[in-house]
C-alpha cells in the first residue's frame, strides 16, 4: 500500500478516458490504480467517438454524455474525470 494510505477515507472514484476503446490491460491506467490503490477507483472508459455512426452529430457533449452515463452505470454521484489527449508523432 502507499505510504499515503488512509484507510478512514473513502476511495475517491475516477472515470479514465482513455484515446481508444478501453482495454483492461491498459498499461497507464493499471499503473495508476497500482499506485493509488486503496485511494482511488478506476473505471475505464473510451471515447465516444469511436461509437458515433458515420455523419452522426460529434461535439464535446457527446463526450460529457458517456462520461455522466459510465458513471450512473457505476452508480457514481461524484467523481473524478481524467482523460489525455493522443499524442502526435513527429514529422
Amino acid at each position: 500500500m502507499p505510504p499515503h494510505y488512509r484507510p478512514e477515507r473513502p476511495a475517491e472514484q475516477v472515470i479514465w478516458i482513455s484515446p481508444g476503446r478501453p482495454h483492461p490491460r491498459n498499461t497507464s491506467s493499471a499503473a495508476v490504480a497500482h499506485e493509488l490503490a486503496g485511494l482511488a477507483v478506476i473505471t475505464q472508459i473510451g471515447l465516444a467517438v469511436w461509437d458515433t455512426a458515420p455523419g452522426e452529430p460529434y461535439d464535446l457533449a457527446v463526450e460529457v454524455d458517456a462520461a455522466s452515463a459510465a458513471a450512473q452505470a457505476h452508480g457514481l454521484s461524484r467523481f473524478h474525470l481524467v482523460g489525455f489527449p493522443l499524442a502526435q508523432p513527429s514529422r
